[in-house]
């Protein structure tokens, strides 16, 4: 049953179906914020509560193949996944919250927003879209004034680090290595109004809130992995990054220096030629173009170069095959990507876990989209634990004090808001 209700007030009914959905053990709300990006945005969707469920810890891969081929499915795959693809790969880092390397479920409920309506697809729709109506919403303030975020790599050491990555790349291991850095903390936060908060001061396209069992995602992401539009496969790796200003003439200024940046722009070309050949495994020989290269758009605080590289789908590609010959996105491993995923694992001192990994869903009709897990924090309420993670591209051209600012300045809106 589908039951649709207008509204005046859509960010307040948009609130109570958040708090509504937080009283279940799963939900995934996907939100594109209104940005016109080349390809859009995610789809404006809230799934909640599970009538099937598929995870790593329970099932195989080849059982959640099985699975998706009927119905509308909403889940994350973990970075870690890699170690399925890769089975000489591991993952022996400590973790501040251990999850699964993969979860989906089928919703119970799916709603679906639009500008001054939504739609509501329940057994009892009516009941539902009554529940939410009355639904409490808690006034948007200050999530936590306890939270002492560490940082689990020092300055010095991250210097050194990038440094010693610049020789490994003269010594020709690879040509570019996304490195990362963690932060935790330990506390207790409201992730619904967390969520909120981020959101109104970071609105990204591929957004996100998810839910599973006592573990939160709290996603402010501005980038697309994977979209499969029938028989369109489509990838959007970032690389480049330039604080906005805030004024729009300097802004203007910021965004061309972005755009004539050499070095940012030799970054985002190696991604761009990973992510043509990852996608030429799962498409018809001569069908990948670049829609686009060196894109920029300006999301919140930050100034991003973005390209787009598409391919048509070969006919009768499996969904799962697609997204593991992809898998991990090339923005958050490097080039070439299985080498620098063993020298990831070598120098970061973290497990990744859903970081660098991907939030979506997979579409009854064979459709799919899923973002790439950056700007999120992780939060498992029952241990009351929390982490984020940042990184850049290094080069050899790359700076290592610079490379670290990068860092602070994406890391800036999380530590802002989630204090």
């Amino acid at each position: 049953m589908i039951k649709s209700f207008l509204t005046e007030n859509i960010n307040e009914l948009i609130a109570k179906a958040l708090y509504f959905a937080s009283r279940y053990d799963y939900f995934v709300y996907l939100n594109p914020n209104n940005h016109n990006a080349l390809h859009g945005g995610f789809p404006h969707i809230l799934a909640i509560g599970a009538k099937d469920s598929c995870s790593a810890s329970s099932d195989s891969w080849e059982k959640l193949s099985q699975k998706l081929k009927h119905d509308n499915w909403f889940g994350f795959l973990g970075y870690d996944l890699k170690n399925f693809f890769h089975q000489d790969l591991d993952s022996n880092n400590p973790s501040t919250i251990t999850t699964d390397d993969f979860f989906f479920f089928k919703p119970e409920i799916i709603i679906r927003f639009h500008q001054k309506e939504i739609s509501v697809q329940a057994t009892d729709a009516d009941k539902t879209l009554f529940e939410i109506q009355r639904e409490t919403v808690k006034a948007v303030a200050s999530t936590s004034d306890s939270l002492d975020w560490k940082a689990l790599i020092s300055k010095h050491d991250y210097v050194q680090n990038v440094n010693f990555i610049k020789d490994l790349i003269r010594e020709g291991e690879f040509y570019e290595m996304n490195y990362c850095q963690s932060y935790e903390a330990s506390g207790q936060i409201e992730p619904v109004e967390s969520y909120l908060r981020l959101n109104h001061q970071s609105p990204m396209p591929f957004s996100s809130l998810m839910k599973i069992k006592n573990q939160w995602v709290i996603c402010a992401s501005p980038e697309r992995f994977l979209k499969r539009t029938r028989a369109q496969l489509i990838a959007q790796p970032i690389k480049g990054t330039i604080k906005s200003s805030g004024d729009p003439e300097e802004d203007e200024c910021l965004k061309l220096a972005l755009k004539n940046s050499e070095k940012e722009k030799a970054e985002n070309l190696m991604i761009v030629d990973l992510m043509r050949n990852d996608l030429s495994q799962s498409c018809i020989p001569g069908s990948i173009k670049v829609d686009e290269l060196w894109g920029i758009y300006t999301y919140g605080n930050l100034h991003q170069m973005i390209s787009t590289v598409s391919g048509s789908i070969k006919e009768g590609s499996d969904n799962l095959e697609i997204i593991k010959k992809a898998f991990p996105m090339g923005s958050m491993t490097g080039a070439p990507k299985r080498r620098v995923m063993e020298w990831i694992e070598k120098l970061e001192n973290f497990k990744r876990g859903i970081f660098s990994g991907s939030i979506g869903y997979f579409h009854q009709n064979g459709d799919f989209d899923f973002n790439v897990v950056i700007r999120s924090v992780f939060y498992d309420e029952t241990m009351g634990k929390l982490y984020y993670a940042v990184g850049s591209a290094i080069t050899l051209d790359s700076d290592a004090n610079q490379e670290y600012e990068e860092c602070l300045l994406k890391a800036e809106m999380i530590k802002k808001v989630i204090s």
